[in-house]
Parts: structure tokens; C-alpha cells; sequence
């Protein structure tokens, strides 16, 4: 059983796509969580996966690309049990 006060793993699914553009080929990012609390988590995931980007981006020698973010559920306000910071 996980103790996560999230209900467990969030992040659902990943995929890096190569985009040819005009200045060349650029390396594009979608991914879908279950569940995203915007206040607590959002920055950081953000955070994480734009430096995801830059590494794979740079391993296979291409431009970082979009970053596109896709929620099934999205919370504005903190922890379960906790109200949002004002």
C-alpha cells in the first residue's frame, strides 16, 4: 500500500515525439497525470520535466521542444484536509 497523501503514483503516461521545424528537429513532450494539486505539485512537476526535456534533448543532440500537460483531475488548493494557501 502506498502512504502517499496524493493516493499513490499521479504520473500516468509519457511520450517524447521528434518534430521537424524549419531550424531542425526539435523533441516535444506530452504527458498525462491522474491527478495534478496545482499549488503543491505543478511547479515542481514542471520543473522536473522541463529538465527531463533538456537531458534527452541534449543526448540526442536536437532542440527542447513543447511541453504539452494533460490532467484527468486537477485540484486548486493544497493537501487533502488542508485548505489552500491565500
Amino acid at each position: 500500500m502506498d502512504d502517499s497523501p496524493y493516493g499513490g503514483q499521479c504520473l500516468s503516461f509519457g511520450s517524447f515525439k521528434l518534430r521537424e521545424t524549419t531550424g531542425g528537429e526539435r523533441l516535444d513532450l506530452t504527458v498525462l497525470y491522474r491527478n495534478h494539486f496545482y499549488i503543491e505539485k505543478l511547479l515542481g512537476n514542471l520543473i522536473g520535466l522541463g529538465r527531463l526535456m533538456a537531458f534527452v534533448a541534449a543526448e540526442a543532440e536536437v532542440s527542447v521542444g513543447a511541453l504539452t500537460v494533460m490532467s484527468t483531475q486537477a485540484q486548486v488548493d493544497g493537501r487533502k484536509g488542508r485548505p489552500a494557501p491565500r
